[in-house]
């Protein structure tokens, strides 16, 4: 088990290094590079969020039919293409490589989430949880850093081959060295009766108040994914800023997610998801006043990322306490089906508010998130609900 979980956490954090540039350097690459407005950096994440949120239910279906480990691994070689983006110039590839990006970023989640949930034993899934996003973290946190510097001195086009590269190892990696998840995975499910399982999932009232909590928040974590990273660089003239301040809220992010997982192995993922769900409107809206300073504005997006992330911590740890074994790749699937969703509308809104405001993102972003604490107070208000298999 420890081997499995290892070898799932080091190809996740290297997956996380070679993409980071997709999320941290796009904006500036669109406007500087290609000569293109914001609105084309939300329409391209949009895209590829739209396209995850499709296909998240289908990687939850495989999950569960053919493996986690299978499902994992499709994403890992279809999210290779991502270095790609750097070394397109026409917006129909930027399109392409953008679906193709949300099929493997889907994927990715869907099997990746569901093989820890299914490996992890369930005492320990909290810290199992923060230590699967802290790998992604720091992988994000040193590419924006590392790759910003070679954006800025090398140039897109190195940066893009060095992607390319770097994933074609990972996917090599994992599929020599990632085995099969034990415990309740059992591949070779009808595939009838597995897609047929959402509608029993959706007829569930504490998973519709689940994927709420899913789509609010996430509607303003789209909005920060493209307006700050822009901001810093309107403020700057420097994609390495807005490498390295995607890296310092990560890090810092990383090093919260720890021993809030514990914090949840203890006393459970009820206060945890409720505390977290409170933090995050408190942030986004100092963030918003602060808009103006480019100090602030680092400082507040630090503070707003580790409240988000913790709130991503608790996903495992609320999911597993409200479905069973055969069913966890598709809780996860149909959970991301929201996110999917609310980063969709979180990109393409945030760069269309950007063009009034500069801060208008994070006002509307804090309003979704106030509605989140109560979306969260219900699907815990009973306490952790285990569903009879």
């Amino acid at each position: 088990m420890r081997r499995r979980l290892s070898v799932l956490l080091l190809s996740m954090a290297a997956a996380s290094f070679f993409s980071a540039p997709l999320w941290a350097l796009l904006p500036a690459y669109v406007e500087s590079a290609l000569r293109a407005p914001t609105t084309i950096t939300g329409l391209l994440r949009a895209v590829s969020m739209a396209t995850a949120g499709v296909v998240f239910a289908v990687g939850g279906a495989v999950a569960d039919g053919l493996g986690s480990r299978r499902a994992y691994l499709i994403g890992l070689a279809a999210l290779g293409s991502s270095g790609f983006v750097y070394l397109a110039a026409g917006l129909p590839l930027l399109l392409g490589l953008s679906i193709l990006i949300g099929v493997g970023n889907a994927f990715l989640t869907t099997g990746g989430q569901s093989y820890l949930m299914r490996t992890a034993p369930d005492a320990r899934i909290g810290t199992g949880a923060s230590l699967y996003f802290i790998s992604m973290i720091l992988g994000q946190a040193a590419g924006s850093a590392v790759f910003g510097f070679v954006a800025d001195h090398g140039g897109y086009r190195l940066m893009g081959w060095i992607l390319v590269g770097g994933m074609a190892a990972t996917i090599l990696g994992a599929a020599m060295l990632l085995t099969d998840a034990e415990r309740t995975e059992r591949p070779g499910q009808g595939a009838s009766s597995i897609l047929a399982g959402y509608g029993d999932l959706l007829g569930r009232r504490e998973i519709r108040w689940l994927l709420a909590v899913r789509f609010l928040p996430t509607c303003m974590w789209g909005a920060s994914w493209v307006a700050i990273p822009y901001l810093m660089f309107v403020a700057t003239g420097s994609n390495q800023t807005a490498g390295y301040y995607t890296m310092s809220t990560l890090l810092v992010a990383a090093a919260v997610q720890y021993p809030v997982g514990r914090w949840c192995d203890r006393v459970g993922p009820r206060r945890c998801v409720i505390f977290a769900a409170s933090a995050i409107p408190v942030t986004s809206l100092v963030a918003a006043l602060f808009v103006g300073s480019t100090t602030g504005l680092w400082l507040c997006g630090i503070a707003y990322t580790s409240a988000a992330w913790s709130l991503s911590t608790m996903m495992p740890p609320l999911m597993n306490t409200i479905s069973t074994g055969e069913e966890r790749g598709r809780i996860v699937g149909i959970a991301h089906v929201a996110w999917a969703l609310g980063m969709g509308v979180g990109m393409y809104g945030a760069g269309w508010l950007l063009t009034f405001s500069a801060a208008a993102p994070f006002y509307v972003g804090t309003a979704f998130c106030l509605a989140t604490v109560y979306c969260a107070w219900r699907v815990t208000r009973r306490g952790p609900v285990h569903v009879p298999s």
